[in-house]
């Protein structure tokens, strides 16, 4: 219990911090008074990063749920993101003498090799990837809807698409940082290095995308209580009830599948990059490789906490197909433990009751109290 305090108190300082460093450089970025598209994008994006990590606040001041600690990598890069966002754009104005509203250079901004687009992209990634861990949170303590489910899954599959984009192009600018041809470097042999690191890191990757593609293949069906493990649920199984417990998987595996030919095809590129020499660009300062590696470290973060929230999204959804029950029939489909039902097609006679839903636990023996006594 204490360890799961301190815990929530780390991570509440994280988040109120970044809560400030966004507000910030928000203000910051409203000040110049800029009517562009992008800048208003990034001010949007702010916003709703803000609003995120507001609902975060309010969760883990109210829940102690350890497994938000996952969100720490990505809550300190993107405060750190923010502040260095912040100082280069005070910079771009310090010197020149002329008021923020007067400042047209949005377009020759630079934070780590992209623009205010790739930028306002990042802060979408951390904004996502914290939604996606608060919404893992509420589907093991709350009931939630079909539909609800669904949307979430797709967030999550858009939102890992993003970050692998981003993994990638992370990869090529720290490629490109050691392809610079100067032996006696240091700098560049510490980026070669990185480099090699995440090349171990794509296989390690490989390695759990497997373990759990093999997984769900062992999920896909449950059989039915006491007939043989051999033997899964059927329509003639259960006559009318017609009751199939699938774990609706067939996406994720595909979703799974896909990632892991990307990162084979990324673990092909960093080996090819690692192999050729060139000197495309100037010697990078430690500053620029240290934020690129950091950036890189919380990207990854944010892929790993998406695998997991996808693996627990996709289980608990009850099938039920032609619910049938004559004149005077009961039919009940209950759970207590907070699963999804989705009805397709039933039917029932006259004064038949059919009921379908998640109830406590107390509720349904209240339910069976008062049906012995009729």
């Amino acid at each position: 219990m204490a360890e799961a305090l301190g815990i929530a108190s780390a991570l509440i300082a994280i988040v109120t911090a970044t809560i400030q460093t966004s507000q910030t450089l928000f203000d910051t970025i409203q000040s110049f008074r800029s009517h562009q598209r992008s800048v208003q994008q990034l001010l949007d994006e702010l916003s709703a990063l803000k609003e995120v990590l507001q609902s975060l606040d309010t969760h883990i001041r109210i829940e102690d749920d350890a497994n938000l600690a996952s969100l720490k990598t990505p809550l300190l890069q993107c405060r750190r993101a923010c502040a260095d966002f912040d100082k280069l754009m005070i910079e771009c104005t310090k010197y020149s003498g002329r008021p923020r509203t007067s400042f047209r250079g949005w377009v020759k901004v630079r934070y780590m090799e992209s623009d205010i687009h790739g930028f306002t992209s990042m802060l979408a990634g951390y904004k996502s990837t914290i939604a996606i861990a608060l919404g893992d949170a509420n589907l093991r303590s709350a009931t939630v809807t079909i539909q609800l489910l669904k949307e979430y899954k797709d967030m999550i599959h858009s939102t890992t698409q993003d970050l692998e984009d981003h993994l990638e192009d992370i990869n090529e600018k720290l490629s490109r940082l050691a392809s610079n041809n100067i032996p006696s470097s240091p700098a560049v042999t510490t980026d070669i290095d990185r480099i090699q690191n995440e090349r171990d890191s794509t296989e390690v990757c490989l390695q759990i995308c497997a373990k759990v593609q093999a997984h769900i293949d062992t999920m896909r069906l449950r059989p039915i209580p006491g007939s043989p493990p051999s033997q899964g649920m059927s329509c003639r199984d259960l006559g009318h009830a017609t009751v199939m417990t699938l774990s609706t998987l067939d996406h994720c595996k595909q979703m799974i599948a896909d990632n892991v030919s990307e990162l084979h095809r990324h673990q092909d590129e960093n080996k090819r990059r690692l192999a050729r020499g060139t000197s495309e660009i100037s010697l990078p300062t430690e500053t620029d490789i240290q934020s690129l590696k950091e950036e890189l470290d919380s990207t990854k973060e944010c892929l790993a906490i998406c695998n997991a929230a996808s693996q627990r999204a996709v289980k608990g959804v009850h099938v039920l197909e032609g619910m049938s029950t004559g004149h005077d029939g009961q039919q009940l489909f209950i759970s207590t433990l907070g699963d999804l039902f989705n009805v397709k097609g039933a039917s029932t006679g006259d004064r038949g009751i059919q009921f379908v839903g998640t109830v406590s636990e107390e509720a349904l023996r209240i339910f069976f109290q008062s049906q012995t006594k009729k």
